[in-house]
């Protein structure tokens, strides 16, 4: 292996400063991004099967990706509700669930016994109000 431009300087400078507030050298980033997509899991609150797949492709069919779908801990979820877990980084697509579904979207956190702790930046539990519409 060679280093760029026959230098190792810009290296060994990285390596002298690996622990100093501002990193300094090529390569190294300074801010951190969001992924243009936000991670999406719907869970299923009911006992409708395929309710969670039937959810998945119609906001699918409107451009949203999906990450996961699954059961939900309670089957007993009343009403639909959207847990903006990315603290607003994904705003527009929970308001583009909050239309599709018709449902209430919060940023705090889902109960505990409700969901399991979850990868996703939005997660979006079921409930029977969607299970007997169409």
């Amino acid at each position: 292996l060679e280093p760029r431009g026959d230098s190792f300087a810009p290296l060994s400078q990285m390596a002298q400063n690996i622990f100093s507030q501002k990193p300094s050298g090529a390569g190294v980033a300074t801010e951190t991004k969001p992924p243009t997509r936000p991670v999406i899991e719907i869970q299923n609150g009911t006992w409708q099967l395929g309710l969670s797949a039937r959810i998945k492709k119609d906001l699918e069919d409107g451009g949203i990706n999906v990450w996961h779908i699954t059961a939900a801990t309670s089957r007993a979820v009343p009403e639909t509700i959207i847990y903006d877990l990315s603290r607003g980084a994904y705003r527009e697509t929970v308001v583009k669930i909050q239309e599709k579904l018709r449902a209430t979207a919060t940023t705090a956190p889902p109960p505990s016994p409700l969901a399991p702790e979850t990868k996703a930046d939005i997660l979006i539990i079921v409930g029977a109000n969607l299970a007997t519409s169409d």
